[in-house]
């Protein structure tokens, strides 16, 4: 069994506040090796957040998140409620990883999600955008005030054909590089 020390400052986050909101994870640690140590444990003890990867889920530095992970759906909407609850944000935002774009799943249930017919720019829009939508949904029947924010860029630039109608929480920021507006 782990055991573990744990420091912060009373006014930024107080142990107090970390088990009233009842999440695992704590972020803002400053000291990296302890962040490192803690995530690395995480990786461990919950795989299935991760990506289908040639029949084994990538944990390491490589490992991308698994958006049809039930866990990681709960983590994601305690963790920005109690983001919203402990520091009064009025937005909080939920981008993709980098690099979320080239990746694959051997994964039927991911696969079945991806639309290579629409090109680069749309082949995760529905699988990306209906996950965000999601978490902006279950936040927002709590939060009603509160945005949820996130980037649309890369396999998910495209709107989605999926989705009848967004939360009315979801922000989505459209990130394109700037050559694609020139005239050449």
């Amino acid at each position: 069994m782990a055991y573990w020390l744990l420091k912060s400052e009373p006014s930024t986050w107080s142990w107090e506040n970390q088990v009233k909101a009842d999440i695992e994870m704590w972020d803002g640690v400053r000291n990296y090796q302890a962040r490192n140590f803690m995530r690395d444990e995480m990786k461990k003890a919950h795989p299935e957040m991760y990506l289908l990867t040639d029949g084994k889920r990538v944990t390491g530095n490589e490992g991308m998140p698994n958006l049809l992970s039930p866990l990681l759906f709960e983590k994601q909407v305690k963790h920005i409620r109690a983001m919203f609850d402990h520091f009064q944000e009025p937005m909080h935002n939920i981008d993709m990883v980098d690099g979320y774009s080239g990746r694959t799943s051997d994964d039927p249930a991911w696969l079945a999600q991806q639309t290579p017919e629409r090109g680069w720019s749309g082949a995760m829009s529905d699988h990306v955008w209906g996950y965000l939508n999601r978490v902006a949904l279950e936040v927002n029947r709590s939060h009603p005030d509160r945005t949820v924010s996130a980037l649309a860029y890369g396999a998910y630039t495209q709107p989605p054909r999926k989705i009848e109608k967004f939360s009315p929480n979801l922000a989505l920021i459209d990130v394109r590089h700037r050559q694609e507006f020139w005239d050449e």
